[in-house]
């Protein structure tokens, strides 16, 4: 494509992101907007539909909606051997400001403008462009719009493969999720071929209220503190300062404000955990369950999902790469992550897969912005990535 041509291209994905940003479509938070969720899912398979582009929806009266869609027009067989993934739903803004997108300099400020509209932006246009141009990519893409609350409920990641395998027998051969993987202005994110899980754990305690200077056994609060203080030691000799399993306790409650002297009935608590891959999840679990036991406590999971790796060996990222650095220059080591921290939808896929984005900073932070010149960078790998594998399907 000619500089014009890029240029063009990016006004195209900036204003298609631009659209996508004016939607509410909050799934968490005090802001949370369910009509604004509803609103979005229409417009995006609008779009995909208006393109030519086979697309698969997955609504019901209760759950968050879901995309599906590819290459294949009206053919029974579903083509997305390589899937794109990522969701459409942002966390709550800090401030009204933030709903409304502005540009400045090489940056776009907005609410989920880098988690992840820009990119999710550039994979609509891509799988249009391709169709227009008649390529025969065997790509496809999955979008969900329950990301941010962790995709308990339909329809998140693991409910559309779900569902797409037992009724096409669809399973994709090697998974891109676009969640950010640069980090500050930086042209070209790395390709993250490892990312944490998550665990996510609610903690109920009851005991029998009493007078503080009477306790005959340990209170609620206590009970809780040191359920914390072991998970601590377990996770104590993790690997290094960066790639390590990490926890913490997002929220607790109990007792009465400057009520000293009544130990309180009952306490809950929150605990999140972010397993890394190289980690023994199963004994992790295992270990988890038979603290709460011993301190009496009932613990129930809202997430518990372990971490992901691929080899690099894979012959998938081995192209994704050398495409990389093809477009960029350098060498493979200079495209490879250390690891992804933040949990994404990759930990639900059971193909090979990588998280790999744009750039950016401050995501669900009140600075959130999103690197413009990331954006063709983006579009070109992955366009030559899928282009290179369309006469080999």
């Amino acid at each position: 494509m000619s500089s014009f041509d890029l240029l063009s291209k990016q006004s195209e994905i900036l204003e298609l992101a631009n659209e996508l940003l004016k939607i509410p479509a909050i799934s968490i938070g005090d802001k949370k907007n369910d009509l604004g969720i509803i609103q979005c899912y229409n417009f995006i398979v609008s779009y995909l539909e208006r393109a030519g582009l086979k697309v698969l929806g997955f609504t019901d009266k209760k759950g968050t909606p879901g995309i599906y869609c590819d290459l294949s027009g009206n053919d029974e067989m579903l083509t997305g051997k390589i899937l794109f993934v990522g969701h459409y739903d942002r966390v709550s803004p800090i401030s009204d400001d933030q709903m409304v997108p502005k540009i400045e300099d090489k940056w776009l400020w907005a609410r989920g403008a880098t988690d992840m509209i820009c990119t999710l932006a550039t994979f609509m246009v891509l799988l249009k462009d391709l169709k227009i141009e008649r390529v025969s990519a065997n790509c496809g893409l999955l979008l969900v719009g329950n990301e941010e609350p962790g995709e308990i409920e339909e329809w998140g990641t693991p409910h559309i493969l779900h569902k797409l395998k037992e009724r096409y027998g669809y399973q994709p051969e090697f998974v891109i999720v676009g969640e950010r993987t640069g980090d500050g202005p930086v042209n070209i994110g790395k390709v993250e071929y490892r990312g944490r899980g998550l665990i996510r754990i609610i903690i109920r305690a009851t005991g029998i209220p009493g007078h503080t200077a009477q306790l005959s056994q340990k209170t609620v609060i206590e009970r809780i503190i040191d359920f914390r203080n072991e998970i601590s030691r377990l996770l104590a000799g993790s690997r290094n300062a960066y790639w390590k399993t990490t926890f913490t306790v997002p929220f607790f409650k109990a007792g009465e404000l400057e009520n000293f002297n009544t130990a309180p009935q009952s306490g809950i608590a929150g605990l999140e955990i972010r397993p890394i891959p190289e980690d023994d999840f199963s004994y992790l679990i295992d270990t988890i369950d038979k603290l709460a036991k011993n301190f009496s406590l009932e613990i129930s999971y809202v997430n518990k999902e372990p971490g992901i790796i691929t080899g690099i060996e894979n012959p998938y990222v081995q192209r994704l790469l050398k495409t990389l650095v093809m477009l960029n220059g350098g060498g493979i080591n200079d495209y490879l992550g250390n690891g992804k921290l933040h949990a994404t939808q990759a930990r639900f896929i059971k193909s090979p897969v990588v998280v790999f984005g744009q750039s950016g900073i401050d995501p669900h932070g009140p600075n959130e912005r999103h690197y413009i010149p990331s954006i063709i960078p983006y579009y070109k790998t992955i366009r030559e990535f899928v282009i290179s594998y369309s006469s080999s399907f």
